[in-house]
């Protein structure tokens, strides 16, 4: 079988996606592709985020409702009731990849990594990979908008993420039109690695066109022992000693601090 055949196959939903992932092994041999490794630290950890829209103010305080589900329907990187943990670079994506309504309150989660991630890349039109047949079908299916080749896609996915060593995946986020990055990353490496640090509820005021938001920060909260302690109030930040100044740096989309000697201050 070439791989335009079973593109073709895959398109016409004649091929099951454990045959297509088979297939997809079989073609990759001798392929070559590149992974992105971050190493997080104490003072510069890998900082992820995730979005979940309500309907309510009455959050949950509950961490797990903020990580990922337990059961799950077929997705861009998963199988149905094999979740993967799914993050964004940065806080804008997160409230387009959550589909949220004006009116909504958005709770936008800050996971962070102090180790190693190594990442396969896919979908980005620069990331150094050849452009085979075998990457453009692999390209071609798992960014497709919509939810029609998911069941490909996923597969893609596992195959992808096969590896031990490798924790996730990362590629372009298809709900901003690719103008930011996705993070798909396995429960395994999630349930070790990541550490759940704040959430912050903002309360959807406008959305207008291409994906801009304006939001009014509603609420904070700190995790501890799996509990998020909601504040009822937004974030602030504490001085510990007289005289002391903190740095604030602008991310593009919201504010952090930093002290004297470039540590990043968290908010409470």
């Amino acid at each position: 079988m070439t791989k335009m055949e079973l593109l073709s196959l895959a398109h016409s939903k004649t091929i099951s996606p454990e045959d297509f992932e088979k297939r997809l092994w079989e073609l990759s041999t001798g392929q070559t592709r590149r992974a992105r490794r971050y190493t997080g630290t104490s003072e510069a950890p890998i900082r992820i985020f995730r979005a979940r829209p309500f309907t309510t103010d009455d959050l949950p305080a509950e961490a797990e409702e903020y990580s990922y589900p337990s059961k799950c329907k077929v997705g861009r990187a998963n199988f149905a009731n094999a979740p993967v943990f799914y993050g964004c670079a940065g806080g804008p994506t997160t409230f387009v990849e959550s589909r949220c309504d004006v009116g909504d309150i958005v709770v936008v989660s800050e996971f962070r990594c102090f180790t190693e991630m190594v990442v396969q890349q896919i979908g980005f039109a620069d990331d150094g990979q050849p452009i085979t047949e075998y990457e453009a079908i692999m390209r071609e299916l798992f960014v497709a908008p919509g939810s029609e080749y998911y069941e490909y896609s996923s597969s893609i996915a596992s195959h992808l993420m096969g590896a031990d060593f490798i924790h996730g995946l990362t590629y372009p986020s298809i709900a901003s039109g690719s103008s930011s990055q996705n993070l798909a990353l396995k429960t395994s490496f999630v349930d070790t690695a990541l550490h759940f640090v704040n959430a912050t509820a903002y309360r959807i005021k406008e959305i207008t066109e291409p994906f801009k938001y304006e939001v009014d920060e509603v609420d904070f909260g700190t995790v501890n022992h799996g509990v998020v302690f909601w504040k009822g109030r937004k974030k602030t930040w504490r001085l510990t000693r007289q005289g002391q100044e903190l740095r604030m740096v602008s991310n593009g989309w919201n504010w952090d601090a930093f002290d004297e000697d470039g540590v990043l201050v968290d908010p409470e």
